[in-house]
């Protein structure tokens, strides 16, 4: 089967990102890699992002702009 790459775009978008990542799990043995790009947030959403995806055990690298 072929691993798939997931792009989130996101820009304070710590309220939500959690819940996005988790929406993403029920599809974790497809999803080769998770590609958060973080359009200068002020609100921690990286941070955040970074936490839920270490305990999904979902594969994601952060791209900040």
């Amino acid at each position: 089967m072929r691993a798939i790459s997931v792009v989130i775009p996101a820009c304070n978008a710590a309220a939500t990102i959690a819940a996005t990542l988790a929406s993403l799990r029920s599809e974790a043995e497809i999803i080769g890699e998770i590609l958060l790009v973080d359009d200068a947030s002020t609100d921690g959403t990286a941070t955040i992002a970074r936490e839920a995806a270490a305990q999904l055990s979902l594969p994601l690298r952060v791209l900040s702009a």
